[in-house]
């Protein structure tokens, strides 16, 4: 199998599951995505000199990269952070998850 990397994973984190299934429909309703996933986690950072602990939801964003500016300026504009974690790589995928990411988000006219 021939590995694809046109794919493109984005990974934030929100407060609790209701803020994160409301950006994540958002985000495939303008369809910038094609996959969300998410993930229970506990995460200790630095904020306002504090070292903090919480509970949040990461997501797992899976689009292209036609489609990752525009994704990333729209999670930025939606996110309930007011400095929302938001890293970005490629990825390799099967070329047939690629066509079907390239067509749910419109990132090609037609397979």
């Amino acid at each position: 199998m021939t590995l694809n990397k046109e794919l493109m994973i984005v990974l934030t984190t929100e407060a609790n599951s209701e803020n994160a299934e409301v950006l994540a429909e958002r985000i495939l309703r303008k369809k910038l995505a094609a996959c969300i996933s998410f993930h229970q986690i506990e995460s200790m950072y630095w904020w306002n000199s504090q070292l903090k602990r919480d509970g949040e939801v990461q997501i797992m964003i899976k689009t292209t990269k036609f489609q990752l500016e525009k994704l990333l300026d729209t999670v930025k504009d939606l996110h309930s952070y007011e400095n929302p974690e938001l890293l970005s790589w490629e990825a390799s995928s099967s070329n047939s998850y690629l066509n079907w990411a390239n067509k749910v988000t419109g990132s090609i006219d037609s397979l």
